[in-house]
């Protein structure tokens, strides 16, 4: 029973909010539309969005009566993402509110969200323990992917989606291309689905300067993106000669104009997921294997070294200690490309800069679709194994 009930949840967990996130895409990457207006740069990018027709298909019957559905989440704001006390008129707030009372009409389940005062760190062990404990403190939970994974899988101490009867991770409300990549050995142990919403405010993306493109005559970087165009070697192109040592010191930092932004942290990361240039590829038998030393591997090293190490074009800070200030950078209008991800647009609101968003570009035009790649700090769910049949 505890199994079926899971598997209903998790799939029901925010069909009923955030609709607009929902389509068949099969991936999370953006494909270039093509389109023949043109955009100045005091004017947005097209914004499409399409609506999933996908149904869920729940047994009439399925109905709880009062049951208390919990997810493990990790200290300190991990429950706050999946259950709110009451509406405020924040639209993520008040979205993941009315999905619950929309579940528990349906279902007749109560959905509750703990820490047990655990940290990320911690909270493989904490499913573990529990497992081996058999005491079903929670229903399911929510991890970081970095810091669980593995150790849930080598303790067997959580369940293969592919045996949760409800659980489909074909639906569109679960992001296709993570548990098709994840997978190992042909079974799935992890999702993510709208839910986890902090997995779209984590995607990679370029963040560009409309004033500074405009004063350098740049090309129209929308309609690049829409034809395919935006490709790195039309990025060297347009940030050709474009920094300049405004204090006249002989150094190129904080204080001057600069070309290209971007932490340590996602110089290569976001580049990767930019080009679909993936370090790990599967086996024959869906075994993960390393993908490093191939001859398109030496080229995406040797153009990202030309982008930021020729022309002085790019700086490369400390994510840890200089995050801040080279976005205050961007902000204040020195910097025309800042290398950061979806909520660093949140960040900006505060600032009065005329700034727009477009993808990371493409190694080249014969790369099919753009890229995103997302920082793994984000929640994952799974179900701890002893959650069973009774």
């Amino acid at each position: 029973m505890l199994k079926r009930i899971t598997a209903l949840l998790l799939a029901l967990v925010l069909v009923f909010a955030f609709t607009a996130c929902g389509d068949d895409k099969k991936d999370n990457d953006v494909k270039a539309p093509t389109s023949d207006k043109n955009d100045d740069y005091s004017t947005e990018g097209d914004i499409k969005v399409e609506l999933s027709d996908a149904t869920l298909d729940i047994p009439k019957d399925a109905y709880y009566d009062g049951y208390t559905f919990t997810i493990f989440a990790p200290y300190p704001g991990g429950p706050d993402r999946f259950v709110k006390e009451a509406t405020n008129g924040d639209p993520v707030n008040d979205a993941i509110y009315n999905r619950n009372l929309a579940i528990q009409d349906t279902l007749g389940v109560t959905i509750a969200s703990i820490d047990l005062n655990t940290y990320t760190d911690k909270q493989a062990q904490k499913i573990i323990d529990s497992v081996l404990a058999g005491d079903h403190a929670f229903d399911a939970a929510a991890i970081h992917s970095t810091s669980a994974c593995a150790a849930l899988i080598v303790a067997d101490a959580v369940l293969s989606f592919d045996y949760l009867e409800y659980c489909d991770l074909s639906k569109p409300w679960w992001v296709q291309n993570f548990g098709e990549n994840c997978s190992m050995f042909d079974q799935t142990y992890f999702g993510i689905n709208s839910s986890c919403y902090a997995y779209y405010n984590y995607a990679a993306c370029l963040l560009f300067n409309k004033d500074l493109a405009k004063e350098h005559e740049l090309p129209d970087l929308y309609e690049l993106v829409r034809k395919g165009e935006w490709t790195v070697d039309k990025m060297i192109q347009v940030t050709k000669n474009f920094s300049e040592d405004l204090n006249n010191d002989g150094i190129f930092g904080i204080e001057d104009r600069l070309a290209i932004t971007s932490d340590d942290h996602a110089y290569l990361n976001f580049w990767y997921g930019a080009f679909r240039q993936s370090t790990v590829e599967k086996g024959e038998n869906d075994e993960p294997r390393y993908l490093v030393n191939t001859p398109r591997m030496t080229s995406v090293i040797e153009k990202l070294n030309t982008l930021f190490n020729t022309g002085r074009r790019g700086i490369i800070y400390s994510m840890n200690s200089e995050r801040e200030e080279y976005l205050n950078a961007f902000a204040e209008g020195r910097v025309l490309f800042h290398v950061g991800a979806a909520n660093n647009a949140t960040s900006l609101r505060e600032y009065d800069i005329n700034f727009g968003i477009i993808p990371l570009p493409k190694f080249d035009e014969n790369q099919d679709r753009y890229g995103s790649w997302v920082d793994p700090w984000h929640l994952t769910l799974c179900v701890p194994s002893d959650n069973t049949d009774h």
